[in-house]
């Protein structure tokens, strides 16, 4: 996702950015705690410093940001989607 928002970023013929997710009725479910909890101390900092990083890109975008919601955004797919101008919910958000 942090390619795709650097590509946007950079192309000059992009008017709007959709963020939405492949999978049916979650539009992200936030970080897997399983694999979380096999991270080294060192691993987790990176992991959260990227997170943030991605919302900061998000939400600085020169042009509109859209979150396409159907299901579930919780943790940093909630901060995901409060990082964009605009969030439109399904009936299942």
């Amino acid at each position: 996702l942090t390619r795709s928002v650097d590509r946007v970023f950079h192309d000059n013929k992009a008017r709007v950015l959709i963020i939405h997710s492949a999978c049916p009725e979650v539009f992200c479910a936030g970080a897997d705690l399983k694999e979380r909890a096999e991270m080294t101390p060192k691993q987790v900092n990176d992991f959260v410093i990227n997170i943030r990083n991605l919302i900061s890109k998000i939400y600085n975008l020169p042009i509109p940001v859209i979150a396409a919601i159907d299901g579930v955004a919780v943790g940093g797919g909630l901060e995901m989607a409060l990082a964009a101008d605009m969030r439109i919910a399904s009936s299942n958000a």
